[in-house]
This record gives structure tokens, C-alpha cells and sequence, in this order.
């Protein structure tokens, strides 16, 4: 018996031997070579290596938009998702290459096509399809536009693809947000502010009449 669980144990020992000689040739071999030898090692010893761009086969590229498939259904559970993300139309955003857009539509786009930069500066992207919320619509109107709106910079409040809270919003509450910015002491000094209340009770956050952006005078619709 002795005998048997010493052969055991050093079969185990040549197996974790050999393993080890294997994976430290494989890193060797792979830092000395090209893409394509790299790719074809890797492909050797794993399952699910994404494929090179512009090689990847019609099977190959159907797994990996199925599994993005997969992770759309999982963004979607968010409790507050941006639209164009939660469809994977990414495009509407992102530079994509590789595939017409028409493609992305209802499904996450391949590996070939992966959002890459941005269409327009980021202090114009979401102007684009929210037009209510830019500088120009807000001065035909004659209302004033919060500042940080007025500048693009609406990832300072909300989150471009999902969040945890409604609006995509990046704090549970308008009172955590807004005191990102605004000092809280010289909010309190104000006799309405002393009530607990949110700001966004009787403040647009975006769009007023006039500097104090006052729901009472003017009601944004979002």
C-alpha cells in the first residue's frame, strides 16, 4: 500500500513538473513570436481565445455575439440603463469599424467592431440626441441651462451606459450630487433649504427661468 501511494505521489509530481515545463515554454515561445504564432499556440492550449481582427470565422464571431448577447440581458437588469446601450447600438456613440451599423441593432456588435472613440467630443455626444438639453435649444427658448449642462459635462451627474439609480444617475440623491459642487453651508443659509428636503423638489436640474432653475416658474420635462 505504502508503495502504491508513493508511485502515486510522484506521478503527480512528473504530471505538475511537465505542466509547469509546458507553460513556461509556451510564455517563451509566445514572447518571441509574431500575432499569428501566438495565436495559433494560444488556440492549442485554451478554449474561447478571441480571434484576430479580420480572420475570425462566421462560427467564431457568432459565439462572441452571443455571449455579448448574454451580457446585454445582463445590463439590462440594471435599474437604470441608457437606451442605445441596453440595445447595443453602440454606434449611435462610438466609432465602429468592421460591419455596417445596421448589424448592431438589437444585438451587441462582434469582436471585430467593438465601440472604439467617440463620434463627437464628449461635451457634444449627448446633445445629439437630447437637443432639449444643449446650449442653443435653451437660448432660443430664453431659459437659463445649468452649468455644468451648458458646459457638456453631463457624466458629472449621470453615468453614460447604466446605473444603480434612476436617471443614471451616479448618487442616490439630488442632495449628494448637487453638493459635489455647490458648498453646503452657503446652501443652508437659505431659509427654504432648511427644510430636509431634495433639491430637485423644487429645482430643475437642468433648464429655468431664471438662475435659480425654479420648477415653480418653469417645469423641465425630461
Amino acid at each position: 500500500m505504502d508503495k502504491d501511494r508513493e508511485l502515486k505521489r510522484r506521478g503527480r509530481q512528473r504530471y505538475a513538473l511537465m505542466m509547469l515545463v509546458s507553460i513556461a515554454f509556451m510564455l517563451t515561445f509566445i514572447s518571441g513570436c509574431d500575432k499569428y504564432s501566438k495565436q495559433r499556440v494560444l488556440t492549442f492550449f485554451f478554449t474561447g481565445v478571441p480571434p484576430l481582427e479580420g480572420n475570425a470565422s462566421k462560427a467564431q464571431v457568432a459565439l462572441l455575439v452571443q455571449s455579448e448577447g448574454k451580457k446585454a440581458a445582463v445590463r439590462k437588469n440594471w435599474p437604470s440603463t441608457h437606451g442605445p446601450y441596453g440595445a447595443g447600438q453602440c454606434y449611435l456613440c462610438h466609432v465602429m469599424k468592421g460591419e455596417s451599423k445596421e448589424l448592431f441593432s438589437g444585438s451587441f456588435p462582434s469582436y471585430q467592431s467593438l465601440p472604439k472613440e467617440l463620434l463627437l467630443p464628449k461635451n457634444e455626444v449627448c446633445i445629439e440626441c437630447h437637443t432639449t438639453k444643449s446650449f442653443t435649444s435653451a437660448f432660443t427658448k430664453n431659459l437659463w441651462i445649468h452649468g455644468p449642462v451648458s458646459a457638456g459635462m453631463c457624466t458629472t451627474c449621470h453615468h453614460h451606459h447604466h446605473s444603480s439609480f434612476s436617471y443614471l444617475l451616479l448618487k442616490k440623491s439630488s442632495k449628494e450630487l448637487c453638493s459635489q459642487c455647490h458648498i453646503e453651508e452657503s446652501i443652508t443659509k437659505i431659509e427654504e433649504h432648511l427644510e430636509d428636503k431634495e433639491c430637485t423638489f423644487c429645482h430643475n436640474p437642468h433648464l429655468g427661468k431664471d438662475r435659480f432653475l425654479l420648477k415653480k416658474d418653469f417645469f423641465e420635462i425630461f
